[in-house]
């Protein structure tokens, strides 16, 4: 006998009813959904025009092809935030993603009626209320929750609506953007950082990458120092993979990947991806690159060996060949004809230092001359992608980085957050630096805080909610936010309840600030069960013990936590504490919205977005004032030089005045 499955919805009873036929016996079965909002959780944030017609257009870049005012179809220029954020979701249905689309039905929190939730009602601009507190620039790496900048300040035009990576329904009445969970329709790449920062591999005298160089003096030098590890040993990166692997579309395909100067098995594969061959055939088991990967990117997941990507080969050490990375795995995905949507996802801890094109490359270290390991740039990429966005304004490869904090690159790249923004992915930015704490602490907190932002990128693989406002003083070209400077936003964002058809009966709101630990809820599924580091490596420095780190960093290699800490001494790579878990706890985890005012070559700077000593150990050797650098567009604290005479007749050295 054949089994049929008849669904009739009815919402004026606000019921689904559900029949099962088998044989002679019927069955019936009510089924009431019980999903119901959750909370809102912000994404990323694009620069954006915000039109007196409610329009939203980002605006990415200087030569922006696609930041064209759909009504005007004039090129305009930013004048406000644009926020992409998610509606998540909770209930019993276990079948689908745990997010809102225009045209999905859901409990109204709080009562049992049945709502839509419409772009053009329920999700519509006059249903969010917006609190703007502070409008800054970030000039230094330095928090505080107090505003420097301008309190309260003005908003005009204000705009929402969802930007879907699939096209919408809209001949029903409501706009209906369905979960595509059919094989194949989404491709997701997860490309990891495997340079020498993420594991501690570092010139000590800057904090940064080094490349291969011939004395053995600083060879010796260019080692594991634990307490300037990003992520010691895969241990962030390895806890957050496992949960996005776990909780992303079982029917989308997957490849996971490293990259670094020493990421693959030979001498000059900078790529490396994470794939079992020994379930392959006897004749497929010897391939490489591009024709290896199309063998494990699918929807097997048994074909992804993460373990793999986190053994050492050559090392986790060595520079970060970004762009050469994001530009070989993007002409890949185009060559993926069969896929409606493609995601490349960027987990790093820094800009690209492996090409002489980066202003973060070192040319020498104390003296020795450092080869580049890649000659492909930022803008070798970036006119690549212009170029087909100007072909092809709809093309459907979408690129998010998730950038950490780390000692030796302490700003935002902003060319990462540009890229984000042209291929309408997103860039989430994580100021690990500035947490503070215990070696125990600071893994704990990377830990939970990455794993939320590869699931809000997990959650965001379709599109997402956009809210948009613009503020007067961007309109003006304040100089208090002058070109050339990040803008940071303050406040809040509601969407309102208690409407006959509002999602919830009550409000819902996403707080985007400064946050501290006590602003955490509903975080326990995030809490890894992480032992304390309070051993000292073996190849840690000397002067481990006694190096207190930046103002905000008191770890050290021996540090074994505060007296409440009660976690065991096993290294974080070798076991698991069951018996401690913590929340975070963290000074201050930086959720404000941030977009680029750009600058261009000539104009002057009167601000920095770099506290130069974060970056070069002696003010004595930058370049005063700061210039603009236009690949990045912000204006910058740059190295003066070796040899530039300095004071009291000494000369720089990589930064220092000796």
């Amino acid at each position: 006998m054949h089994n049929r499955r008849i669904v009739l919805t009815t919402i004026a009873l606000g019921i689904i009813l559900s029949f099962s036929f088998s044989g002679c016996d019927y069955t019936y079965k009510l089924q009431v959904p019980t999903d119901q909002i959750d909370k809102l959780s912000l994404v990323s944030t694009y620069p954006g025009y915000i039109g007196d017609n409610g329009a939203m257009v980002p605006v990415c870049s200087m030569d922006d092809p696609l930041a064209i005012d759909p009504v005007t179809k004039q090129l305009v220029k930013p004048n406000g935030f644009i926020m992409n954020f998610t509606v998540e979701i909770t209930g019993n249905d276990k079948s689908r993603e745990r997010v809102a689309f225009p045209g999905d039905m859901i409990k109204q929190k709080g009562s049992s009626k049945l709502v839509y939730v419409d772009q053009a009602t329920t999700m519509a601009v006059d249903r969010f209320k917006q609190t703007i507190s502070c409008l800054d620039t970030m000039t230094s790496t330095s928090l505080n929750s107090q505003c420097n900048g301008i309190q309260n300040p003005p908003t005009i035009n204000k705009g929402a609506g969802f930007s879907s990576y699939f096209p919408c329904d809209e001949t029903g009445g409501i706009r209906v953007c369905d979960h595509h969970t059919a094989k194949n329709d989404v491709g997701v790449v997860v490309m990891f950082d495997n340079s020498g920062s993420m594991d501690g591999w570092i010139y000590p005298k800057n904090y940064q990458e080094a490349g291969q160089i011939d004395d053995q003096s600083i060879v010796n030098e260019i080692r594991r120092h634990n307490d300037w590890a990003t992520d010691r040993q895969w241990s962030a990166r390895s806890e957050a993979w496992n949960t996005f692997e776990e909780k992303l579309n079982a029917n989308y395909k997957l490849m996971a990947m490293r990259f670094g100067e020493f990421a693959g098995t030979g001498s000059n594969d900078l790529l490396l991806a994470g794939c079992d061959t020994g379930l392959l055939s006897t004749q497929d088991k010897n391939l490489k690159g591009e024709k290896l990967w199309d063998k494990c990117f699918g929807v097997r997941r048994d074909m992804i060996d993460f373990a793999a990507l986190t053994e050492v080969t050559n090392g986790t050490r060595g520079r970060t060949p970004l762009w050469y990375s994001v530009k070989r795995i993007y002409e890949y995905m185009k060559t993926k004809t069969d896929l409606k949507v493609k995601q490349i996802i960027i987990v790093d801890d820094s800009p690209d230092t492996c090409t002489s094109k980066s202003i973060f490359y070192n040319w020498t270290v104390d003296s020795q001359k450092v080869s580049p390991c890649s000659t492909v740039g930022f803008k070798d990429f970036k006119d690549i992608l212009i170029a087909d966005l100007k072909a092809n304004p709809e093309q459907n490869i979408h690129i998010s980085f998730i950038q950490i904090q780390s000692r030796g690159y302490m700003e935002r790249d902003t060319e990462q957050s540009e890229i984000a923004c042209l291929t309408r992915g997103h860039y989430i930015f994580l100021n690990a630096r500035q947490w503070g704490g215990d070696t125990y602490a600071y893994t704990n907190n990377l830990t939970i805080e990455l794993k939320r932002a590869m699931l809000n990128l997990a959650q965001a693989l379709q599109g997402s909610w956009e809210y948009g406002f613009d503020m007067v003083e961007l309109s003006n070209k304040s100089k208090k936010v002058p070109a050339g400077t990040l803008a940071v936003a303050s406040g809040s964002l509601t969407l309102t309840g208690g409407q006959a058809d509002s999602l919830s009966l009550d409000d819902t709101t996403m707080p985007f600030k400064l946050k501290t630990a006590s602003d955490n809820t509903t975080i326990s599924a995030l809490i890894p069960a992480a032992p304390a580091d309070t051993t000292a490596d073996a190849t840690s420095p000397a002067d481990a013990s006694t190096d207190t780190g930046s103002a905000t960093d008191t770890g050290s290699a021996t540090d074994t936590g505060s007296a409440t800490d009660t976690g065991s001494a096993t290294d974080i790579s070798t076991g698991k504490d069951t018996n401690t878990t913590k929340p975070p706890s963290y000074a201050y985890m930086d959720q404000r919205l941030v977009i680029r005012i750009p600058c261009k070559t000539g104009d002057a700077c009167t601000k920095s977005n770099t506290e130069a000593p974060k970056n070069f150990l002696d003010t004595a050797c930058i370049t005063s004032p700061p210039k603009c650098v236009e690949d990045l567009g912000l204006c910058h604290w740059e190295y003066a030089g070796d040899d530039f005479a300095c004071a009291g007749g000494k000369t720089c050295k990589l930064g220092k005045c000796e």
